[in-house]
């Protein structure tokens, strides 16, 4: 208080239980399907730009691979458990039900925040030469990324936050799929 005096603090703590810390407050959630050699050049993209935070955050993998060749399913296999992500199998329900079944996880997880990665959505190393701006104009690599990420949804009291993100197919700020269909 602003007397200077602590018992106030200590009497506090006596009889309010504390926040339950959580082990895992952000998870990772990836969305793979038929390309091993794929998710295994993802992995390594995220594992290089964010060593710290993606050896942190639990990580779940939607498996939605369909190809009969065991070997796809072989090499998925290995690559989620060197890399310690709990994998959910489907058939193919496609990207859109794939990714609504990671919010519908999500929502009933005890994480805070999610980042939702399909299995083509590479990040870029500080180091990495190819450090130049996307062709959206925005940087490839920040710095806390995570962190800025979690103040500027608590700040602003959003429920969500999208990253931009340019592709082959198009940018992530705009409906490509949809005019690409057209």
């Amino acid at each position: 208080e602003a007397n200077g005096l602590i018992y106030k603090f200590f009497d506090d703590l006596q009889k309010n239980d504390l926040p339950k810390i959580k082990e895992h407050p952000l998870a990772f959630y990836f969305l793979v399907f038929n390309t091993p050699k794929q998710f295994e050049i993802t992995l390594k993209s995220w594992k290089d730009a964010y060593p710290e935070t993606f050896n942190k955050v639990k990580k779940y993998v939607v498996n939605n691979s369909n190809d009969p060749d065991p070997a796809i399913n072989e090499n998925y296999r290995k690559l989620f458990v060197e890399n310690n992500l709990q994998e959910f199998k489907f058939d193919n329900i496609g990207i859109t039900s794939g990714r609504q079944w990671c919010a519908e996880h999500f929502a009933q997880s005890d994480h805070d925040y999610y980042i939702f990665i399909e299995e083509d959505m590479l990040a870029i190393a500080k180091d990495d030469k190819n450090h130049q701006l996307c062709q959206s104009g925005f940087q490839r690599h920040h710095e806390g990324l995570f962190e800025k990420s979690v103040h500027i949804l608590e700040s602003e009291n959003l429920d969500f936050l999208r990253l931009t993100f340019s592709e082959f197919y198009g940018r992530g700020f705009s409906d490509w799929a949809y005019i690409n269909h057209s």
